[in-house]
């Protein structure tokens, strides 16, 4: 902690590539408890639990467009980031 509330070491690092074909390349400063993939609807297309702090996730089978992915860490914090899917 920086003093203000913010960690020092940011608990989300990346997500990778982004824009993806479909495998997406997830690393955190903390475990990661589960991942959940939205799409533009806000429709749950994926789930993954329990992944450690680095994890590929297999979004293949998804369709092009813009995804929100929730994050859920160990710490009890919840990241929100979006990515694309290009094919």
């Amino acid at each position: 902690d920086i003093g203000l509330g913010i960690p020092a070491e940011p608990l989300f690092r990346s997500r990778s590539p982004n824009p993806t074909l479909g495998q997406l390349n997830i690393e955190c400063a903390e475990a990661i408890i589960q991942v959940t993939i939205y799409n533009a609807l806000g429709q749950q297309v994926a789930l993954q639990n329990n992944m450690g702090s680095k994890s590929v996730m297999d979004l293949a089978t998804l369709s092009r467009g813009t995804y929100t992915m929730r994050i859920v860490l160990a710490n009890g914090e919840t990241v929100i980031r979006k990515f694309v899917i290009t094919k």
